[in-house]
């Protein structure tokens, strides 16, 4: 057996000399083992040898690792559905929608997101922030909420903001009480109301 000091020449055949060396850390060649010296003995730890070993990653739904009939809170979180995505430059008038909830900037009157669903209700609670700018270069900052109310196939106009300048923005988060989801639903108007970038986030 030859037992070696890691990225080193140091070599014993001796496992208990390398108990009295508290701060190296030893490699046995011949059982692939990680040799860890301590004050009261010698604690190893297994290894696998993968030098010349591909391996693949898949996705797998994989049940909570148990320690004490508890979730062991370190171990590692399984995402089996990505959270969805959706974003894009839309003039006003042009809907935008992921999974049932759907959204649009009307092309006259209050200028500001209107929410729908596609199919069916949702019951939603609703928050946003905005900042929009009043033309001399300082902002205006608000926040309101729509909460226990329902959105159906009709688009509702559920904050009575009007952004009059390129660049202003709103922040709306949406609670789908029916489906337990949760969105963030982003909007930045675009020059004469056109090219506006809108994103939409399912974050759970």
């Amino acid at each position: 057996m030859t037992i070696r000091l890691i990225h080193s020449n140091d070599v014993t055949s001796n496992r208990a000399d390398i108990a009295t060396r508290y701060t190296d850390l030893f490699f046995d060649d011949e059982t692939n083992t990680f040799l860890l010296p301590d004050p009261t003995g010698l604690i190893e730890m297994k290894i696998a040898n993968t030098a010349n070993t591909k391996s693949t990653t898949t996705s797998t739904t994989a049940a909570p690792v148990m320690v004490g009939g508890a979730p062991n809170p370190f171990a590692p979180i399984v995402v089996t559905a990505p959270p969805g995505y959706k974003a894009a430059n839309l003039d006003d008038g042009v809907e935008l929608s992921l999974d049932t909830l759907a959204v649009q900037l009307p092309t006259s009157g209050t200028r500001s997101l209107q929410f729908r669903v596609t199919t069916g209700t949702m019951s939603v609670n609703i928050t946003g922030q905005c900042y929009w700018s009043n033309g001399n270069y300082a902002g205006n900052y608000e926040a309101r909420y729509w909460n226990g109310n329902t959105l159906n196939t009709t688009y509702q106009q559920i904050f009575t903001w009007s952004f009059p300048w390129a660049n202003d923005r709103a922040v709306y988060s949406v609670m789908d009480l029916t489906n337990r989801r949760y969105y963030r639903v982003t909007l930045i108007i675009g020059p004469g109301y056109k090219k506006n970038f809108i994103i939409m986030e399912r974050l759970v």
